[in-house]
C-alpha cells in the first residue's frame, strides 16, 4: 500500500501547478487556524511565542546555519 501511495503522490505532484496567489496572506490564515490551539497552552510564554514558532517552521530560513 505504501508504494502505491507514493507512486500516486508523485503523479499528482507532477501535474500540480500552484498559483502565487495561494500564498497570499498565508501568515494571517495560519494565525486564525492556530488560535484555538494556542489558547490551550497553560503558560503565557507558550502562548506568546507559539505564533512566532509556527512562522519560523514555515519560513525558508536555513535552520542548520542558525
Amino acid at each position: 500500500m505504501q508504494r502505491r501511495f507514493e507512486i500516486r503522490k508523485q503523479q499528482l505532484l507532477a501535474g500540480c501547478e500552484v498559483s502565487a496567489n495561494i500564498f497570499s496572506k498565508v501568515i494571517q490564515r495560519l494565525e486564525e487556524f492556530a488560535k484555538p490551539f494556542i489558547k490551550s497552552f497553560c503558560r503565557q510564554e507558550q502562548r506568546q511565542h507559539a505564533q512566532r514558532y509556527l512562522e519560523g517552521l514555515m519560513s525558508d530560513l536555513d535552520w542548520q546555519r542558525l
